[in-house]
């Protein structure tokens, strides 16, 4: 078993979701990719050059590959694979939040008469009225309505409470 198959395991063991250990996965294996080396030689500089070579992504893109490969190479120190972790001391970048784009009531309405049927209708606004992700929304269930409120399983396998308007 390979220390990344290793750890993967301990992310599975840590309930972490699969998005995540998907996105983890291509991040380290990436890094690894790059620098070319085995994991107990790889220095702090090889991971400052991987961190530029991939400084063309969204800074939020880079910020969680560092995350991925500092936790990845942590792992290692913890099962005695490093006796250090270099990537300790490297740097996420800032990440840069963009500003949201709204819109408006009438486009709200508009967007929402256009459904073809109820079922698409009640989608829409609900989509638009509770901010729930995309994935969140396709996960409902009848039995997720309790009263006048849904109770999601929302990122990270908790539960929210969304209350509904009329």
């Amino acid at each position: 078993m390979t220390n990344l198959e290793k750890y993967i395991v301990s992310l599975k063991a840590d309930k972490k979701s699969l998005n995540t250990i998907v996105a983890y996965s291509k991040d380290i294996q990436q890094m690894l990719d790059f620098v070319q080396k085995d994991e107990t030689e790889i220095e702090y500089m090889d991971l400052v050059n991987w961190k530029e070579s991939i400084s063309d992504m969204s800074s939020s893109s880079v910020a969680r590959k560092i995350v991925s490969v500092r936790h990845y190479l942590e792992f290692l120190v913890d099962i005695d694979i490093l006796e250090k972790n270099p990537a300790k001391k490297l740097k996420a970048p800032k990440i840069n939040v963009k500003e949201k784009d709204y819109i408006t009531k009438e486009e709200v309405l508009d967007m929402i008469s256009n459904g073809k049927n109820k079922r698409d209708k009640a989608i829409i606004a609900t989509y638009l009225s509770t901010g729930l992700r995309v994935s969140e929304l396709i996960d409902l269930q009848l039995e997720d309505l309790e009263n006048e409120k849904l109770v999601v399983k929302v990122k990270g396998d908790k539960d929210r409470i969304i209350f509904i308007n009329e």
